[in-house]
């Protein structure tokens, strides 16, 4: 596994991440809102991403699949470098090794779940699960359809009891 992750961070070019110039942030955000926004009470950074707000075809106007991929990199290697640290300085020396994500989904429909969305998703889940586990400290979803539910009764038979517990 030690192996996979070194040649992985080879191949993306990881160590020289933070020098990627996406230039298309501003557009992305305008169709995919999604940032780092202040501390919870714990003190550990909070991520939101308004998914339900996102719209997949206009983001594949203004992107490429490979340059999110290099948008995700960067936004983990810059959680891993500053942000952790600067709120460990804030908080007297605690260590910090998981954030708080907020789902919110407001404005979405089971409608919108399509396969370029649920590719998406994987994307960026598969970056996070394989290369920076345990990142994730607890994941909210919040103004969820109510579709959702039901989705998410068949979801969660998938995940292990670990990961449950912080969604």
């Amino acid at each position: 596994m030690f192996e996979n992750f070194v040649n992985w961070r080879k191949a993306e070019n990881v160590d020289d991440i933070l020098n990627f110039d996406f230039t298309e942030f501003d557009q992305v955000q305008a169709v995919y809102p999604h940032a780092y926004h202040k501390t919870d009470k714990l003190g550990r950074p909070v991520y939101i991403e308004r998914l339900g707000m996102l719209n997949i075809t206009a983001l594949w106007e203004v992107t490429t699949e490979e340059r999110m991929l290099k948008h995700y990199i960067q936004s983990y290697e810059i959680l891993m470098k500053l942000r952790f640290p600067a709120c460990q300085a804030v908080q007297g020396g605690k260590r910090y090794e998981g954030s708080l994500t907020i789902l919110d989904l407001t404005g979405g429909t089971m409608s919108q779940v399509n396969k370029q969305v649920y590719g998406l998703v994987k994307l960026c889940s598969k970056i996070g699960s394989d290369y920076y586990p345990e990142i994730m400290g607890n994941l909210l979803c919040i103004n969820a359809p109510m579709l959702f539910n039901g989705v998410w009764a068949i979801v969660k038979g998938f995940l292990d009891e670990k990961t449950r517990r912080k969604i």
